[in-house]
């Protein structure tokens, strides 16, 4: 449980920097179009997870091996399906569910959906394959 605590801390900070990169995205380039919402949100995300190895390895998982292309092949297998869930997900809110709002408040409600259902899947992902810790 502890460990799932520190996760959602790490996690706080990646949405921080994923959702402020999307709208920062979003406001500069102006687009309104579900494809340019995609490449800013898989920008955002992209981003995050640089942030998440590192933090995840140190203090998370305490994962003191050398980095290894293995680890790192891992690490991008996990995030690679962790993308296609969260982009996927906040992308078919954008496209469906939100008529009536601005754009900018669907893409942020788009980005929450989709993190928390790529939440879980990051966590597993982490533990079991990428950081796999004995305690």
């Amino acid at each position: 449980m502890h460990r799932f605590l520190k996760f959602i801390v790490i996690g706080g900070m990646n949405t921080a920097i994923d959702w402020g990169i999307l709208n920062i995205l979003l406001v500069i380039t102006g687009t309104q179009s579900v494809w340019g919402y995609a490449i800013c949100k898989t920008i955002g995300f992209s981003v995050a997870v640089a942030n998440s190895y590192f933090f995840n390895k140190r203090w998370v998982f305490r994962d003191t091996k050398k980095y290894s292309m293995g680890q790192v092949g891992s690490f991008v297998f996990v995030n690679l399906i962790g993308l296609a869930i969260n982009a996927g997900i906040a992308s078919f809110v954008v496209q469906t569910g939100c008529w009536g709002i601005s754009f900018i408040l669907c893409a942020n409600l788009g980005a929450a959906f989709a993190t928390g259902a790529s939440l879980i899947w990051n966590f597993a992902g982490y533990r079991l394959l990428v950081f796999r810790s004995k305690v």
